[in-house]
């Protein structure tokens, strides 16, 4: 995920797909709302919020997950 100042954030799920969203954090939860174009549909994800490095990794719901800075292709 790339999130950014204004609120919004671009998740990559795969070689070729991608979705936007926004995003907003609210007593120590993060919350992101997803939007599908393929699908036409909507997600909402919310999680307490973890201080974590650059660098770090680890595994959330099946999904291997690497703290970068910046824009990952």
């Amino acid at each position: 995920h790339y999130y950014r100042a204004d609120h919004t954030f671009t998740a990559k799920h795969g070689y070729d797909w991608s979705s936007d969203g926004t995003w907003s954090i609210e007593a120590g939860t993060l919350c992101l709302s997803y939007k599908f174009a393929r699908a036409g549909k909507s997600k909402n994800e919310c999680e307490t919020v973890r201080f974590r490095q650059i660098g770090e990794q680890w595994v959330d719901n099946g999904r291997r997950t690497t703290l970068v800075k910046g824009v990952q292709y």
